[in-house]
């Protein structure tokens, strides 16, 4: 991918697609070094947002904004929560199993779209980051609630995206594409081990093969009994 600035240069506006107070992701770590690039290239504080991607999570607090944003960044830009209502989401297409991509309206007018998130072990999609940042981060309910309906007929394995939820989500972000992405693989204490960035793809891939490495045990028989913690 190219670095971020040369993407910004001669764009008109600039979203960045944060994960919510109950992830992982520790935002306020890297949000004034994309902005500080994006500046780099040309797009002015006033012309960046940043939007929580709440799916269909509560909204945050202004307190709870501020801290996941740190106070430089929440002075500095427009911080807003998603919503997920269908009155402010546009509906860009249909993916081939059924999903329709609503997109919060916000970030389909932004002229350059950056997502970022944490890397781990999913139970529906195989692996959190990468596209979940656009759905089910920012898409509306019904989109939302089609998506996830889906795990009814498929089943992923975690720690995997070879599955058709994770392919759902792909096909849904063809249409509103992701232009970078900055991902992170973090520890229970939220402290970065290692971040991932460029293309959305790409970038995905190398981090869910290094989460793979750090969350994943291997086993090679089955055992009558396994002592496990959801941390």
């Amino acid at each position: 991918s190219p670095p971020l600035e040369s993407l910004a240069r001669g764009r008109s506006s600039a979203v960045i697609l944060i994960s919510d107070a109950s992830r992982l992701c520790p935002s306020a770590e890297f949000l004034e070094l994309l902005i500080d690039r994006l500046n780099r290239g040309g797009i002015a504080d006033e012309r960046i947002r940043i939007i929580v991607a709440l799916g269909m999570h509560r909204r945050q607090t202004t307190d709870e904004l501020m801290r996941l944003t740190g106070r430089g960044v929440f002075e500095r830009v427009r911080v807003l929560n998603h919503s997920a209502l269908p009155d402010d989401c546009i509906r860009v297409g249909v993916t081939t199993r059924g999903t329709p991509v609503e997109i919060n309206r916000l970030v389909v007018e932004a002229d350059l779209r950056i997502a970022t998130g944490n890397i781990e072990p999913h139970r529906l999609v195989g692996m959190s980051g990468g596209v979940k940042a656009l759905v089910p981060g920012v898409a509306s309910s019904r989109c939302i609630e089609i998506h996830h309906s889906l795990s009814a007929r498929w089943q992923a394995e975690p720690g995997s995206t070879d599955n058709e939820l994770h392919r759902d989500l792909v096909e849904a972000a063809a249409f509103v594409p992701i232009h970078f992405l900055f991902n992170v693989v973090v520890n229970p204490k939220r402290e970065i081990l290692r971040a991932f960035c460029g293309d959305v793809r790409a970038a995905h891939q190398a981090g869910i093969a290094y989460a793979r490495e750090r969350f994943r045990v291997p086993v090679s028989k089955r055992y009558d009994a396994v002592i496990v913690s959801p941390g």
